[in-house]
């Protein structure tokens, strides 16, 4: 994994220093939905993990590297998570996490007054919050999670959309998948509590093992500095 991260490192340096200092970058604004899910490794047969739609909004920085590439990068706020169900007593439980995120892409881009464009490339977030909450008995039990979550994810994301320029104002819908590469699961002890009720839920690292992933579902607006 270190491996990794440091190649992508250095290829996004090497990117960076390939820009022309005639570049003219689109700034913008992004905003949409995340049908956040988990892969999970809980040792219990007895649990069911599915989807759960969430939401993002964020920044668009766009520097053009030539006529059809460009380096992409979104800086966003983005929540993820899952919602979790106990078979065999039917209680859901919603993971909800929130995190600081930066997607940085290498963007294709194809086409004149209509312009497709695929992008690939690496993902990082700073964990915010992390939640959860179950009715049981007639009581919502809340925990915070954030002290058995790990602060970094890291993940690939890969996608495609289209851009309607529009003099130097662009208008633009995306999808993507991301897939997250770290265990979150920091492991250890959290609190679920109603009022004065309490209860202390121990986590296993590894037993309890889980990584985000998700579809991403965008548009936004970003305008052109120096033309289209």
């Amino acid at each position: 994994m270190k491996r990794l991260t440091l190649s992508i490192a250095a290829l996004l340096v090497l990117l960076v220093m390939s820009i022309p200092a005639s570049a003219q970058p689109r700034l913008g604004v992004i905003g949409g939905l995340n049908i956040a899910d988990v892969k999970a490794d809980f040792d219990d047969a007895e649990m069911d993990v599915s989807n759960k739609t969430v939401f993002g909004v964020g920044g668009v920085v766009d520097l053009r590297l030539n006529k059809n590439f460009s380096l992409y990068a979104q800086p966003m706020y983005l929540q993820k998570g899952a919602l979790v169900t106990q078979l065999d007593t039917k209680l859901d439980f919603p993971f909800k996490f929130a995190f600081l995120e930066l997607p940085v892409f290498l963007k294709a881009e194809f086409g004149n007054s209509v312009r497709p464009y695929l992008m690939a490339g690496p993902t990082v977030g700073y964990l915010l919050s992390a939640d959860t909450e179950v009715e049981y008995s007639g009581l919502t039990f809340k925990g915070d999670l954030k002290e058995v979550t790990e602060k970094i994810d890291f993940g690939l994301g890969f996608g495609a959309g289209l851009r309607y320029p529009l003099s130097a104002i662009s208008i633009f819908v995306e999808g993507r998948y991301t897939l997250g590469l770290v265990n979150m699961q920091k492991g250890g002890t959290f609190t679920m509590s109603a009022g004065p009720i309490t209860e202390e839920i121990t986590w296993d690292k590894e037993v309890d093992a889980y990584k985000n992933r998700g579809i991403q579902i965008m548009a936004g607006v970003a305008f052109a500095l120096g033309g289209r």
